[in-house]
């Protein structure tokens, strides 16, 4: 238990600043007066501005650092990565055909589909499991790459069919060739695969914006979960989106793990799917046809329960 605290407190202390940012912000704290005036001018702008610095920069470089440094030793079989890619792309599939046979409306499909499969699993994820198991960086990355390739292939796929009831394909290859996170995975496993190895000053740069990925959006986590909850019928469909993103992900990875008897294989996978809701969601709900308010309560529920439920699943394997 002790190893499990020491993994997951530092994440949640930082969440907790981001927390007391948006207090003082919110002239809700009396601390730091002279701060907090400087600051209050930028209220509005401060969690886009580092939402999209680790969407557009932190994040790439930490996919492409983590790849491009991965060590063939600690590379997940192969059968374990095809097990993760089969999985996701058959929880979106199902809850898919769920929310038509539901008849859900086309913003709350989009928000359970998207949202119950992605979570955090490279801000919360990498650091929580790195620090149970170092010896994992190398999986992990693969882990993350796994997860944030189907979301924006796949995922943006289904995201564009809802947004206009047909997709453009030429528009959708676009925008998967130009995203930056699946640049940042093509070119990290590009230098893996050939063995390039850059500059150290350039490998030193990268990695510095790498490390500053999971901090920085941890705080933008925080400034966003101080917002206000409404106990109203979204509030619903956010608990029982956290309630399968916490409860029923990890179990359905549980069930894959006893069936292809891959135990001690598929724990890094088991608690990545586990995470909570990842802040991207939100982003994309300003661009796709989501709602926000249901993201943004599922945000804020389940990475508050994930200190727990992540806690207790973890307990199981140490």
């Amino acid at each position: 238990m002790p190893v499990i605290l020491n993994a997951i407190l530092p994440i949640f202390f930082l969440i907790c600043i981001g927390v007391l940012l948006r207090f003082i912000l919110n002239k809700k704290c009396t601390l730091f007066p002279v701060f907090a005036k400087k600051c209050r001018a930028h209220n509005d702008t401060w969690s886009i501005i580092l939402n999209k610095y680790v969407i557009y920069i932190a994040l790439p470089a930490l996919l492409f650092y983590s790849l491009a440094h991965t060590t063939k030793e600690f590379l997940p079989p192969l059968n374990i990565v095809l097990i993760n890619i089969a999985i996701l792309i058959g929880i979106i599939l199902i809850t898919t055909l769920v929310t038509k046979i539901l008849k859900l409306k086309k913003e709350l499909a989009l928000t359970y589909i998207f949202c119950t499969f992605f979570g955090n699993v490279a801000y919360i994820g990498f650091p929580f499991i790195f620090d149970l198991y170092p010896q994992t960086a190398s999986e992990l990355s693969i882990l993350i790459a796994i997860h944030v390739g189907v979301a924006f292939t796949l995922g943006v796929f289904i995201l564009e069919y809802y947004k206009s009831n047909t997709v453009n394909i030429l528009h959708v290859i676009k925008k998967i060739i130009t995203n930056p996170l699946l640049i940042a995975i093509a070119l990290g496993s590009i230098c893996f695969a050939l063995g390039i190895t850059l500059p150290h000053s350039i490998d030193r740069t990268i990695e510095m914006i790498a490390g500053s990925a999971s901090p920085v959006v941890l705080i933008a986590i925080g400034l966003f979960m101080a917002k206000k909850i409404e106990f109203d019928s979204d509030f619903w469909h956010a608990v029982t989106i956290s309630g399968i993103k916490l409860v029923i992900m990890p179990s359905v990875f549980i069930l894959a793990t006893l069936l292809t008897k891959t135990a001690g294989s598929m724990i890094p996978s088991i608690i990545e799917a586990a995470m909570p809701v990842a802040l991207t969601n939100f982003a994309l709900a300003e661009i796709y046809p989501m709602k926000k308010k249901i993201i943004a309560d599922a945000i804020i529920i389940s990475t508050w329960i994930s200190i727990i439920s992540l806690t207790v699943l973890s307990s199981f394997f140490i």
